[in-house]
């Protein structure tokens, strides 16, 4: 078994997220969420998440607005 087999990559996943924001426009940081979930788990490697998904000057006065949201595979698969 080759180690690098285990080894995720991560600029790909980034890319990925990156492609996400681009293709569609968002209403809701939790419908982003939800896609960027959809992708990262098509890993099958990865068994977990955490993602933090900042609005950078939606509220005036605020330095942003976000969202941080950690599933499991299992939390991921059985929704």
């Amino acid at each position: 078994n080759n180690a690098m087999s285990s080894i995720v990559d991560y600029e790909k996943i980034t890319n990925k997220l990156q492609e996400l924001t681009k293709s569609k426009k968002y209403n809701f940081l939790e419908s982003l969420a939800e896609d960027s979930f959809k992708e990262v788990f098509e890993d099958n490697r990865i068994e977990s998440v955490k993602i933090k998904i900042e609005k950078p000057d939606a509220i005036v006065n605020a330095q942003s607005v976000g969202i941080e949201v950690f599933k499991s595979r299992n939390d991921y698969e059985g929704s």
